[in-house]
């Protein structure tokens, strides 16, 4: 008598995984093969996304993170003395980028970092040991993401099904805009994958299946999602609607409503009280004065997240205040890989037997939720929704498999050994992911070594993009700095921009920043070059000094990214007579607790 060794389903524990139910009864070496599936595809994609971020990593500096380098010598000053109330560095909070950076450099690393002298970033950046240990803190957080994309992976794998959640993976694996930003000392390298950890185990408990492990897991990277960025906040009050909708479910499959109620409940208390417990165990300053910093948390949210950037650019004009509720439509498709877009597309494709329908519908509306969210927020960048562009890489996932399988066929009668339909089902898998590993290669391949430059070539390529929001972040500045050191006398030359973080740590001359010039502030330096960055020319950001650079000439050197010109160096003769100018602009300067 043969013994049916199929697992017995049990139906409090939600439906049944997608591709978890073979169509044939599993010897222990099927078990073993299928349970080695995913573990070679973490693997793989853990791999791949180490290296990928590793490489290359150290080419361009961006703007932001010689705020973020600063606060995180601070933060490690102040644990190496115990002082628990001065790892407050900044109300975004930024925790975890300033735990990735201190455990990335390390105590050997850091201890040259932190005399008093170097406390101010214009003493810091010139450091000697300065781009080392941003180096060894961007490896801490790229190492981080690696990880965590992985894990984000393997959930897919339990949530969609193998196909899926392997061509979801190696898009959201080889997006080249993914790698460029989550490899940065930034909150939002880390708060991207975070979120979507988080929100996948939770789609997982709450669809899939009701293990405390899933549950726990999204807890936590929803406690580390908030002590990044405040935009976390739509976690707790996701898991919310989840836990509403599984007590009404409940209660409509005949559970009495007290029943069904706790059912609900519990979930989303447990959730909540461990996200909390990750927050206070990793945030020491919360340790000497809770209600002080969490004042000092919502204070900055409203004065200043909540708040437009002093300027921004949206289709084609220079903007002071708010872009309006239509910024993130316009600046999605310009950023999003065109195989992710193809994806979610072919989702109108009928779904198979099994397939959890549910996940995807809560993600789409995750999706369109936290869009509305910062939609309504005043300050806006297209770096801001890169939590809703890697969940759309991981559910285009389900589309193209969906595709993919109308094209090759449905499982068929099996014979001994594998099943046909699984051997067809993989030659299907086969073949389309080259294809999709193939696109995203020539995608990366086209950008590299500045996938954080990447624009959609199908939505009009970094051409269109220059037309419609603001571009540039640093990239292109290091060329600016090989091209200045390379000058005779470089260590005595002068050199104002506004993009002075990026420029100064390779610069060996002098660097200042443009604003006081532009507030008309005497007994400055007089400048022997002037670095013009995109943006600024996008959002027309008028001084003296640029007017001047502009009447005496042409640039004498221009820095070229992914095809166009993103910096520009004029020379300022100091002889003769200067032009005329405008009245200067007044602009401020960004402080500890800003973000540019």
């Amino acid at each position: 008598m043969r013994v049916d060794t199929r697992p017995v389903h049990d139906p409090a524990a939600g439906p049944p995984a997608p591709d978890s139910a073979p169509s044939v009864p599993l010897t222990l070496g099927a078990r073993g093969r299928r349970a080695a599936l995913p573990a070679l595809l973490g693997l793989a994609v853990f791999m791949v996304s180490l290296t990928l971020r590793l490489w290359g990593l150290d080419l361009v500096l961006t703007t932001d993170e010689g705020y973020w380098m600063q606060r995180s010598v601070r933060f490690a000053a102040a644990l190496s003395r115990g002082d628990w109330g001065s790892t407050f560095r900044a109300g975004h909070p930024g925790v975890t980028v300033m735990w990735a950076a201190t455990l990335g450099i390390g105590s050997e690393g850091l201890t040259p970092l932190f005399p008093e002298r170097l406390a101010r970033y214009e003493t810091l950046q010139r450091a000697p040991t300065y781009l080392a240990a941003v180096s060894d803190a961007r490896r801490g957080v790229a190492a981080a993401t690696a990880l965590l994309v992985t894990m984000a992976v393997l959930l897919c794998w339990r949530l969609f099904g193998g196909g899926a959640a392997l061509l979801g993976g190696t898009v959201l694996a080889l997006d080249p805009y993914a790698i460029g930003m989550t490899r940065l000392l930034h909150v939002d390298a880390l708060l991207a994958p975070l979120m979507l950890v988080s929100l996948l185990a939770g789609l997982v408990f709450f669809t899939a299946s009701r293990r405390w492990p899933y549950l726990a897991l999204s807890a936590v990277g929803g406690g580390l999602a908030l002590l990044t960025k405040a935009p976390a906040g739509i976690l707790p009050l996701f898991v919310g609607l989840l836990g509403l909708w599984a007590a009404i479910s409940a209660w409509r499959d005949g559970r009495p409503a007290a029943g069904a109620a706790l059912g609900g409940l519990w979930p989303v208390l447990a959730w909540g009280a461990v996200a909390a417990l990750a927050y206070l165990l990793l945030f020491p300053a919360l340790w000497v004065d809770l209600p002080g910093r969490v004042w000092q948390l919502v204070t900055f949210v409203r004065e200043v997240g909540l708040q437009p950037h002093n300027g921004n650019f949206f289709l084609g004009q220079p903007v002071l205040d708010d872009p309006g509720l239509f910024y993130y439509l316009v600046a999605a498709p310009l950023r999003m890989s065109p195989l992710a877009a193809l994806g979610l597309a072919l989702l109108v494709f009928q779904a198979r037997p099994g397939e959890n329908r549910r996940a995807i519908c809560w993600a789409l509306l995750f999706a369109a939720l936290f869009v509305l969210m910062m939609s309504l927020a005043s300050k806006k960048f297209d770096r801001y929704l890169l939590p809703v562009l890697l969940l759309f890489d991981v559910v285009a996932g389900v589309g193209l498999w969906r595709a993919a399988r109308l094209v090759w066929g449905r499982t068929v009668p099996c014979r001994r050994g594998w099943p046909v339909g699984v051997l067809r089902e993989g030659v299907a898998l086969a073949g389309v992911g080259v294809l999709v590993a193939s696109v995203q290669l020539g995608l990366l391949v086209r950008v590299w070594p500045y996938p954080i430059a990447y624009y959609n070539p199908m939505a009009g390529g970094p051409e269109r993009a220059r037309d419609l929001i603001m571009m540039g972040w640093g990239e292109g500045l290091e060329q600016v700095g090989a091209y200045l050191n390379s000058l005779p006398g470089a260590e005595r030359l002068v050199v104002v921009t506004s993009y002075h973080h990026v420029v100064r740590p390779r610069f060996v001359g002098e660097t200042v920043p443009i604003a006081p010039y532009m507030r008309g502030i005497a007994n400055l330096p007089t400048p022997d070059y002037l670095v013009l960055y995109l943006n600024a020319v996008q959002r027309r950001q008028i001084s003296p000094e640029v007017v001047y650079a502009q009447a005496v000439g042409e640039p004498v050197f221009a820095a070229r990214v992914n095809g166009l010109e993103y910096a520009w160096v004029y020379h300022l003769p100091r002889r003769g007579p200067r032009p005329a100018v405008p009245a200067p602009v007044p602009v401020d300067e960004p402080n500890e607790g800003d973000e540019n």
